[in-house]
């Protein structure tokens, strides 16, 4: 998700290097990575709601970022994001599993994703429109 609204933010961007653009998008990876494995062991509602608040204080950071072009704010950004990303995903997985009949799981996971790559692109096309 990180890579979409970077991506979709382009034309603000102040990153200009192939580098930069690997490290910010690289620190957003990792902080979703180490995040899946340590809210592995919260419980359901309290990894979703961290991740609520995560993402909306990355989402505030942003903004913040987005208009003083700071490749530091930008990290902060990413890390913050990936952590949130990460919490909300793993507490829904796991309100599903906890939740779903066993009979409708599969069917259940497959929606979870569908649904989760349609608000990506409804992302990636919003906010690219917004920064045309």
């Amino acid at each position: 998700m990180r890579g979409v609204r970077y991506y979709s933010m382009g034309g603000t961007s102040p990153l200009s290097n192939v580098f930069t653009t690997g490290l910010i998008l690289g620190s957003s990876s990792a902080a979703i990575g180490v995040t899946a494995l340590m809210s592995a062991r919260l419980r359901t509602h309290i990894a979703v709601y961290t991740g609520a608040v995560l993402t909306l204080t990355s989402l505030a950071v942003m903004a913040v970022v987005s208009v003083g072009g700071s490749l530091a704010g930008f990290l902060v950004w990413c890390v913050i994001g990936g952590a949130g990303y990460s919490c909300t995903f793993t507490g829904g997985l796991g309100l599903i599993n906890d939740r779903a009949p066993i009979e409708h799981r599969g069917a259940t996971m497959s929606l979870l994703y569908l649904v989760v790559y349609v608000l990506q692109a409804g992302t990636a096309l919003g906010v690219g429109a917004v920064a045309a």
